[in-house]
């Protein structure tokens, strides 16, 4: 998924990312964020919150500044958006998603630093929840029902 079919023109415009280097950038994965504790990670999340705080950045209202949506684009992803012209701006280490989507089992160890971390998923199985609820219970609180 590039950029530019993922992230309406005014959100490059407003974080001054409008060419090329950035409508071309891979987006990366909003849903999971890891950071190691620091100086250089709370800085950086503090520009993250300052530039998600813009509404024309995180909605889909119209492009206020005049300049159509780059060819191909298909809708904008907000969070995402801002997120992967953030980190190529601050040149943020960035990492492939730890879930399944994106674990490719052919690769080396050296092309992948890690293997499938998380199963992600948006369907709702309550059953399985609730027997992993009761196996953590048991497992860690022996039973006693702290969690």
């Amino acid at each position: 998924m590039l950029q530019g079919a993922w992230t309406k023109r005014d959100c490059f415009v407003e974080m001054d990312a409008d060419r090329e280097e950035f409508w071309s950038l891979p987006q990366l994965w909003a849903g999971m964020q890891l950071y190691r504790a620091g100086p250089e990670a709370r800085a950086f999340l503090k520009l993250l919150a300052t530039a998600m705080a813009s509404e024309v950045r995180l909605t889909d209202m119209p492009n206020i500044h005049g300049i159509p949506n780059l060819p191909g684009f298909v809708e904008h992803r907000h969070d995402q958006s801002v997120l992967t012209i953030l980190a190529r701006q601050q040149g943020a280490a960035i990492f492939r998603s730890p879930s399944q989507e994106w674990h490719d089992p052919s690769a080396s160890a050296s092309e992948q630093p890690f293997g499938q971390t998380v199963f992600v998923h948006r369907r709702r199985n309550l059953p399985y929840f609730r027997w992993l609820y009761r196996r953590l219970r048991q497992k860690y609180t022996a039973g006693q029902g702290f969690l």
